[in-house]
């Protein structure tokens, strides 16, 4: 598999492509450090079992890639969690998803 190595804020990063058992792939990027996850991850579902090779190279996947990037680049990650702690904790403490 092509491998996604990129640099940021003086870290150089991976971004990692899986597959899960239920038919999704998803994207997100480590720190190559630490092997840590960095900024957001991101998955799709498909309907139907697929091969990975098969996927890898349509261009929704790529886009995932550099959204992934970029996201890492411009610290989204942090700036949005940032955000959260000053939230009223009735908003931080949900047990469900609240659509907004």
């Amino acid at each position: 598999m092509k491998e996604h190595i990129f640099e940021a804020n003086g870290e150089e990063y991976e971004v990692k492509i899986g597959q899960s058992v239920q038919n999704q792939i998803i994207v997100q990027a480590f720190n190559t450090k630490n092997n840590e996850p960095s900024g957001f991850s991101y998955s799709v579902d498909f309907d139907t079992n697929f091969v990975m090779e098969n996927v890898l190279g349509i261009s929704g996947v790529q886009s995932l890639i550099e959204i992934i990037k970029d996201d890492v680049v411009n610290k989204r990650r942090e700036e949005l969690e940032t955000i959260s702690k000053n939230l009223p904790r009735e908003f931080t403490k949900s047990s469900g998803i609240v659509w907004i």
